[in-house]
């Protein structure tokens, strides 16, 4: 596309329907978690961008690095949330701000102080709160030495005290197994 003498180069990655043949090239080497994320991409994508992948210009999704905590929570929120459930990372820090206005001199400026405001959610609370099938769950996602906290094992506690459900994800295989286990339950319902 030309414009102001500029010319612009618009690329796609063009896959071929998903199912056929070639889609599983795409697939070829890609672990079964892979598999299944992008699989969730593709449905999710053939629900949100339905044109994109009836004209075949579809593209796999970046894969996220699951070895580490931010890997496998983005994996275990897309994975929800692109399979028709709920999926919402949790941040307990708090924020810095401003305590002042910045005051101009002759010299320059002096800058204001800033001040970290904590934060409004309970320490220790779960980092994703998901919803599967019709059930609430608490994920707490630690990767390789991580250790739960003491505010994270009385955070536990309480949700189980309560009913609820609390699950501490290790891996995709973990996410994966408790995924698979809530979407075989019977749905719940509001009463």
């Amino acid at each position: 596309k030309k414009s102001g003498g500029v010319v612009f180069l618009i690329t796609f990655a063009l896959l071929t329907p998903h199912g056929t043949n070639e889609m599983n090239q795409q697939y070829k080497g890609k672990q079964e978690w892979q598999k299944r994320y992008a699989d969730a991409h593709y449905r999710w994508s053939e629900q949100k961008h339905p044109n994109v992948v009836a004209d075949g210009y579809y593209t796999l999704p970046k894969f996220p690095d699951v070895t580490t905590a931010n890997g496998l929570t983005q994996f275990v929120v897309n994975y929800l949330d692109w399979s028709g459930c709920y999926g919402n990372r949790i941040n307990t820090m708090g924020r810095v701000i401003k305590a002042g206005r910045d005051i101009q001199t002759i010299n320059g400026t002096i800058k204001a102080k800033t001040v970290m405001i904590k934060g409004s959610t309970k320490r220790g609370t779960a980092d994703v709160q998901a919803v599967i099938n019709g059930r609430s769950l608490a994920l707490e996602i630690k990767v390789g030495k991580d250790r739960m906290s003491e505010a994270q094992l009385k955070q536990q506690q309480a949700v189980q005290n309560a009913g609820g459900y609390y699950y501490v994800i290790r891996d995709v295989d973990t996410f994966l197994a408790t995924y698979d286990k809530f979407m075989a339950a019977p749905k719940m319902t509001l009463l």
